[in-house]
């Protein structure tokens, strides 16, 4: 079994109420738990929970993302005008 990672699973979203702590007068917070302690986080504790209500009303919901399709280029014309 692995250990869990060290660091909040929520750190790469862009969400404001995380982005706050990465100001440079909060980054002894973003260091204890954002990198550290993050299940003591008030802002993990109401993400984490919001994220189960999410799953509780969409269960089988599945999150994906698709690339943009680029439509094809036309090739120049070769007939004689």
């Amino acid at each position: 079994m692995t250990n869990p990672p060290n660091h909040c699973p929520f750190v790469n979203r862009s969400d404001t109420r995380c982005a706050e702590h990465f100001k440079l007068s909060e980054l002894d917070h973003a260091m204890e738990y954002c990198f550290g302690k993050y299940q003591l986080c008030p802002t993990y504790v109401e993400l984490l929970g919001e994220r189960q209500v999410r799953r509780r009303e969409h269960p089988l919901a599945v999150q994906i993302t698709v690339p943009a399709r680029q439509s094809p280029t036309r090739a120049p014309s070769n007939r004689a005008a």
